[in-house]
C-alpha cells in the first residue's frame, strides 16, 4: 500500500510592491475616498476605515478613524506616513496598518503595548475580555480594500496564525482554525 501524503493548502501569496495607480477612478472629483475597511464582527457593528484625501499641494494625506454602525467617528486612529505623494504600496499599505494605533492612552496604564494596535490589539483585547475561544476570532475582522487585491489575503493568513497561536484550551481550538481556513492536512487515499 502506497505511504499517505499529507497536503495542506500553501499560503497565499501577496506582493508587497503592488501599488494602484491612483485611489481615484478617472475624473472623480471626490474629495476623500476609502481605502481599507476593517469590519468587526460584533453587536456593535463598528468599523475601522483608512481613507485619502486630496491636499491642495497634491499629497495624499490619510484619516483612520474607528466608526460606528450609523458612520459616526467614535475614537481617532495615529498611521504613519500621515501622507504621500503616491498611493501606497501594498507593504506600506501593511506597515502603516500594523503600525496604526488608537489616539490617546488606554484607560489602564500599561495596557497601551498589549491593546493600542488597531488590528492585534483589538484582537486581543476581544479575546481577553470575550467568552469565546481563540478559534471564534478567525473572522472576527475582516480586512478589504477595493485598491489592493492581496490585503485581505494577506490577513485572513495573519489573523488564522493569530488564532493559532492563541489557542490554549485545547487541539481542537487549532483543527478548527486549520479546517476553517483550508490550511489543515487532509489524508489523500488511493483504492487499488
Amino acid at each position: 500500500m502506497p505511504a499517505r501524503k499529507k497536503h495542506a493548502k500553501p499560503p497565499r501569496k501577496s506582493d508587497p510592491s503592488f501599488r494602484p495607480k491612483s485611489y481615484w477612478p478617472p475624473g472623480s472629483r471626490a474629495a476623500e475616498v476609502e481605502i481599507v475597511r476593517i469590519a468587526i464582527s460584533s453587536s456593535s457593528r463598528d468599523a475601522i476605515v483608512l481613507s485619502a484625501r486630496r491636499s491642495d499641494a497634491g499629497r495624499i494625506q490619510y484619516r483612520m478613524v474607528h466608526e460606528d454602525a450609523f458612520g459616526r467617528t467614535r475614537h481617532r486612529i495615529a498611521v504613519k506616513p500621515a501622507s504621500s505623494a503616491a498611493p501606497l504600496t501594498l507593504g506600506e499599505l501593511i506597515h502603516m496598518l500594523e503600525g496604526a494605533c488608537y489616539s490617546g492612552p488606554c484607560p489602564d496604564e500599561g495596557d497601551d503595548e498589549k491593546f493600542g494596535s488597531v488590528i492585534w490589539g483589538t484582537l486581543q483585547l476581544s479575546l481577553e475580555h470575550g467568552i469565546d475561544h481563540a478559534d471564534d476570532y478567525l473572522f472576527h475582522l475582516r480586512i478589504s480594500s477595493a485598491h489592493y487585491p492581496g490585503l485581505e489575503d494577506h490577513y485572513l493568513d495573519r489573523v488564522s496564525d493569530w488564532c493559532l497561536a492563541n489557542c490554549i484550551e485545547d487541539d481542537d481550538c487549532k483543527k478548527i482554525v486549520r479546517l476553517r481556513t483550508g490550511r489543515y492536512p487532509r489524508k489523500r487515499v488511493t483504492l487499488s
